[in-house]
This record gives C-alpha cells, structure tokens and sequence, in this order.
C-alpha cells in the first residue's frame, strides 16, 4: 500500500532522485519505435487538439473525439477518415467511447449533473441510453469519463472519485474497485488525485496513471495492485504522465506529457526506449496524451498545438 501524505510529492522527488538517474542502466531495449503516418482525411491531415483515441482492434477501426468540433471521426487501418458522427450534438460533449462485441459503439458524454452512456449503432446513430444497475452505495455519486470493454465487461472509470465499476453487457454491476483506498488516499483528497489515462488489457487488468503521484499502475481483477515509475528526466522517469496503454507482446506504452514522449516498459515494468520528443519533424510529438495500439504493431498517439494523431510502428527485435 503507498501511504499518502500531504507532503507526498516533495518526499518522493528527493528519495528517488538517484534512482530515477539509473533507470536506464544497463537495459536491453527488445523494441524500436519508428513514425509510420498520420491520421488524415482527402484535405490533409487530421488537425485535433489532444483528442481522444480508441482503436478496435477486432475491426481494424480508430476513432478520434474532437473535443474542439464536438465530433467522432473514425479511420480505416489505412489512416484515411471514413465517417463523422456526433456532429449534430445528438451525443453531447463525448468524453470517451468503446466498442462492444457486437460493433455497437458506447459512448460516454459528459453532462451537467455527471455523465450519460449513448449505446450506438456501428454508424454512430443512438440506439439508447445504457443505465448502470445495481450499483451499491458507494457508487452513488458514480461519473464515470472512462470505458473500455474487455471480454463482455464494461470497465468505466470516474476520475476524480477514483472508483472503477465493472458490469456486464447490460450495464447490471459485478464488481467495482475503490482506487483511493488502495492507495490510503483521504476522501477529502479524492479530487486531487485524478486518474490521468486507463486501459484494460488482454487478461483483465486494468492499467492507469496518476500524474500528480508520477506513477503508474496495473490493478488485476482480484484486486492487487502493482506500481512502477519513479519521477525525474532521466530516460524511464517520469514528468507528466497521461495515456497509458498496452499491445499484443505485453509491452506497456505511457505518454509523458512534459517530455513530450512516450515512454515503454515491458511486461514486467523494464524500461525499454522512449520515442516521440519536442520538435517540428514528422517524428516528433508536442505534449501527448492519449494512446491506443492495434494489433499489428501500430501505436497511435494524440497530442497538443493541433498535431493532430501520429501513428507509429513498433519494431520487435
């Protein structure tokens, strides 16, 4: 358990300084990143501010919410746009969206009182809404702003409230996890602990950031909880973290919104290179956020300044 103090990041800068200097020491990288393309539409590239991603992997699909234009793009596994939906302001302020077993698209919007989840047809035309039930009194106040589904689960997350519920296919709760008392977080601190980026992998574990704690997490289904990231510049360390996300070798992909990078770890949290960087080449990334992978060794990376999605292909060695 990580025990919370209101002096918590001060104490964890100073006690890790060095350790944070030596993450990449004597590191084998089993992987290279190299940039492949970017997402784009017969005018040219797509021009999004930190939109957010989610790729179907069993479609080969990508879909991007533009925060700015209030609309959802979604791409072939050529990079090409090939429909927009939402831009009529049927779905609200979508804040993120998944796709079930069935091709439906769930999306969740933000509302004034919390959150709505719109279920959708596979062109993005509102179907109804999905209502959470069974949530026990815990969840009262439950917003959540993320989803992924996994295996006939659905995995929402509220933010600030820092509570995952698990349900089935209709909605009807199975399990939740309470984030801010597996890290001995106070209530009264919920709010200033938010979870940044969120994914569930393959077996059922729940991957997330906290970018004011510096660390990252993988929560499995039965509740243990393991933690990897130390704050610093050093290669392996830490700024800002964001998205965070994991592909068919088990590799774990984290965007570091202050480096301007993405950061890679294996399975077992190894450090292994850093791509992306500051700059105004094809390569580059200016202050990423969110991130999915396909599974064809393709990583998609939003970011900031209008850059729009980059793509780029993982090179296993």
């Amino acid at each position: 358990m990580i025990n919370f103090q209101n002096n918590y990041r001060l104490a964890i800068m100073a006690s890790v300084m060095l350790l944070s200097m030596a993450v990449s020491v004597n590191v084998a990288a089993s992987i290279e990143m190299v940039h492949s393309y970017k997402l784009a539409n017969f005018n040219g590239y797509l021009l999004t501010q930190w939109g957010k991603v989610y790729v179907d992997r069993e479609r080969g699909e990508t879909y991007v919410i533009d925060r700015v234009a209030r609309e959802i793009k979604i791409y072939n596994n050529n990079g090409m746009e090939v429909y927009v939906f939402g831009d009529t302001g049927n779905l609200g302020v979508a804040a993120d969206l998944t796709v079930d077993a069935d091709g439906n698209i769930i999306v969740i919007s933000r509302t004034g009182t919390g959150s709505e989840i719109t279920r959708c047809n596979y062109r993005g035309e509102p179907r109804g809404k999905m209502v959470l039930k069974n949530l026990p009194s815990e969840f009262s106040y439950f917003a959540p702003r993320y989803i992924d589904f996994r295996e006939g689960k659905f995995y929402l997350v509220d933010l600030s409230d820092l509570r995952i519920a698990v349900t089935d296919m209709n909605g009807v709760f199975e399990t939740g996890y309470d984030i801010a008392q597996l890290l001995d977080i106070p209530d009264d601190k919920r709010g200033e602990n938010e979870i940044t980026g969120f994914s569930v992998d393959a077996d059922g574990n729940m991957l997330f950031t906290v970018a004011v704690l510096f660390q990252a997490f993988r929560l499995s289904p039965d509740g243990e909880l393991e933690v990897f990231g130390v704050p610093g510049s050093a290669p392996g360390a830490f700024g800002v973290v964001a998205g965070i996300t994991w592909d068919n070798r088990g590799y774990i992909y984290v965007t570091d919104k202050l480096k301007s990078a993405v950061i890679v770890f294996d399975k077992d949290f190894n450090y292994q290179t850093e791509f992306g960087f500051r700059g105004n080449g094809p390569h580059n990334l200016i202050v990423p956020n969110d991130i999915d992978t396909d599974g064809n060794g393709n990583v998609f990376v939003s970011q900031g300044a209008n850059r729009g999605v980059s793509v780029f292909r993982a090179l296993y060695k």
